[in-house]
């Protein structure tokens, strides 16, 4: 009893000094994905859509990702989009899954030959896992809040699960409850928080080999058949097959990407590594927003650390397989530490295997994180079963979490401005392209044209897709600093302009055409720009580009309008209208702009095919028809 209240209060402290660890990163800024995001919140408390809308709406993922956008919604409602208020429940929503931790890894080490310890062993692995640098980013990051609320379910379904488990010989009716619950409840909130919530199938399996291996009685193990058949296997043949007749459904996605799937699979393998290395070696420079650096692996000899790496997990998977073939002895007890290492692979089976996706991202490991914990510290705990001074080197142990706290606590610091997440990231990734891309509006906004053209040369330099993006912000430095665009830059422009699926470009375009509404750039040549990019948007009207040629020539139109051309701007604006009708949004403009040049009979129409368009489904966008609808009528009158 003296030890529970011990470990009790000893988790109580451990919260709360996580808890006043982070608190000064709460006052951090919005970043990056927070706008697009949480825009539609603002949105929602200004009436101008419905909380539906939030809901439903969502690009994230496939599945609009319902459960975290509810929170924010919650957010929004509680504290009317106060950024502290976002950060605070991100904390808190990790501090619960620290408590989960806690509970997931003490009943699995109750499973283990040496468990008179588990509860100890799971609150160092808890304290681990809640202050380790690596995990700063995830949780001062409010739109990560989405693999927050992931882990968070499946975690709970794990303990779900392993309880149930536990109790499905002596009271098989609560065990096969619990159990159930975990694929009927707690597995669609992981799921619609984040898709990769589905790793919850396979992570109950993991559970099940490693520490279960299917032990039961006939009935109980009947039942677990009939489940993982039901669960995992018809599942994984679904899988299979979708891959094997549509293997464009993987193989497309990496047509704007800078890699191929295979080198994607040979870098993920050094990057795993990489993930472990950062996740035990509490360095925090390293660590940030900016991990396009990466050096990919475009051969198995290409850097070398890919094939030891390669090879490597290869050893590692094999012998973890042959650990689970030993009924007794040390190679036994083994195959609870290689259980953590399967499990890190297991949860980063979606984010780090064949799927087109950015190589290297920190909040990846915020589940898998558990895994290596619990394997380094079974791994620790049996080795002080080994010397004689026990009590002294659980001390030292006890104290690696500290250090981790301690390196954690500078990252969060930065993390109260934007400004030094970006200052404290130049030096440990000089060759992050998004790093320089940042910097150079950085310098934009803060008027120092020379060192926003470096590192938009810098940029374009380590990133040769940003090509587009660079060109036009050079046009837009020299207005913003009101100095004469040189004849080379508009030469540049038109030798530049490309395109790949990314994001800047469509940015940079909006950032010029905002900066113009503000200030006239008489030094800008409308013509010239307009032709150049004109001729380029001639080549991309074909998909799988109409996206961003909409966006464009929006942003084209905007351009146009604010230099004078207002017929011209229109005329983007139509063709903007032509490549997706089902958008008002060039169709308001449009009105706008016909208004402007007394065209009533144009804008009339304009009006009535809005009108006809108008599906109800954008509440701000209806609205703004009726008002733009009662402006013409009482102009007339």
């Amino acid at each position: 009893m003296t030890r529970q209240i011990l470990l009790g209060f000893l988790l109580y402290l451990l919260l709360g000094v996580t808890a006043l660890l982070y608190h000064p990163g709460l006052s951090g800024p919005l970043l990056f994905d927070d706008f697009e995001n949480l825009k539609p919140l603002a949105d929602f408390s200004q009436g101008i859509t419905t909380w539906r809308d939030v809901l439903t709406t969502n690009a994230s993922g496939p599945l609009g990702r319902p459960i975290s956008m509810l929170s924010f919604i919650a957010n929004q409602w509680a504290s009317a989009g106060d950024v502290w208020a976002y950060k605070y429940t991100n904390l808190m929503i990790h501090l619960l899954c620290g408590v989960l931790i806690f509970w997931l890894c003490g009943r699995l080490l109750q499973e283990y030959p040496l468990k008179s310890y588990c509860w100890a062993v799971a609150l160092w692995v808890t304290a681990f896992w809640l202050l380790t640098p690596l995990q700063v980013s995830t949780v001062l990051y409010i739109v990560q809040r989405m693999a927050q609320l992931s882990t968070l379910f499946v975690l709970a379904g794990l303990v779900t699960y392993v309880i149930g488990r536990q109790n499905l010989e002596c009271h098989p009716t609560l065990g096969i409850t619990l159990i159930l619950s975990c694929y009927f409840f707690w597995l669609p909130l992981a799921i619609l928080s984040k898709e990769n919530g589905v790793l919850l199938l396979l992570l109950v399996f993991v559970i099940e080999i490693f520490f279960f291996r299917f032990r039961a009685h006939l009935a109980g193990q009947r039942f677990l058949t009939i489940l993982y058949i039901l669960t995992l296997l018809l599942p994984a043949l679904v899988v299979v097959i979708k891959l094997v007749l549509d293997p464009g459904f993987i193989l497309n996605g990496y047509g704007g990407r800078d890699f191929t799937l295979g080198e994607r699979l040979l870098t993920q393998a050094r990057i795993l590594f990489n993930y472990i290395w950062t996740l035990l070696i509490p360095y925090g420079p390293g660590l940030g927003l900016y991990h396009d650096d990466y050096i990919k692996s475009t051969t198995l000899l290409t850097p070398l650390t890919t094939l030891l790496s390669v090879s490597a997990w290869t050893l590692l998977i094999i012998i973890a397989a042959l650990s689970l073939k030993a009924q007794e002895g040390t190679f036994k007890n083994a195959s609870y530490i290689f259980f953590g290492i399967v499990f890190f692979l297991t949860a980063h089976f979606l984010e780090s295997s064949i799927f087109p996706l950015e190589l290297y991202f920190e909040h990846r490991n915020y589940l898998p994180a558990v895994g290596i914990y619990l394997a380094f510290g079974i791994a620790l705990f049996s080795l002080t079963q080994k010397f004689k001074k026990q009590k002294l080197l659980i001390f030292l142990f006890a104290f690696i979490p500290v250090f981790h706290a301690i390196a954690s606590y500078p990252r969060i610091l930065n993390w109260t401005s934007f400004d030094q997440i970006l200052f404290s990231s130049v030096q440990a990734h000089p060759q992050s392209a998004r790093l320089h891309s940042d910097m150079s509006i950085y310098y934009y906004t803060h008027a120092n044209p020379e060192k926003a053209l470096f590192h938009l040369d810098e940029a374009k330099k380590w990133d040769p897709r940003l090509t587009s993006a660079t060109a036009v912000m050079r046009i837009a430095v020299h207005c913003n600093s009101d100095l004469t665009i040189p004849d080379n830059e508009y030469e540049q422009l038109k030798q530049q302009l490309s395109f790949t699926r990314t994001i800047s470009t469509k940015s940079a375009f909006e950032i010029l055409a905002t900066l113009l509404q503000h200030k006239p750039c008489s030094q800008l040549d409308i013509e010239k720009f307009g032709g150049i990019v004109e001729e380029w948007l001639k080549d991309l009207s074909a998909e799988p580009y109409s996206d961003t040629v909409w966006f464009v020539r929006l942003q084209l139109g905007r351009i146009f309008f604010y230099r004078g051309k207002i017929a011209q701007a229109i005329n983007q604006m139509d063709k903007a209208i032509a490549i997706d009708p089902e958008r008002l949004e060039p169709g308001l403009i449009k009105f706008q702009y016909q208004l402007a040049l007394d065209d009533i009979d144009g804008a009339q129409k304009t009006l009535m095919e809005l009108k006809h368009r108008d599906t109800g489904e954008r509440v701000d966008l209806s609205q703004a028809i009726r008002d733009f609808d009662n402006y013409l009528k009482n102009s007339i009158k």
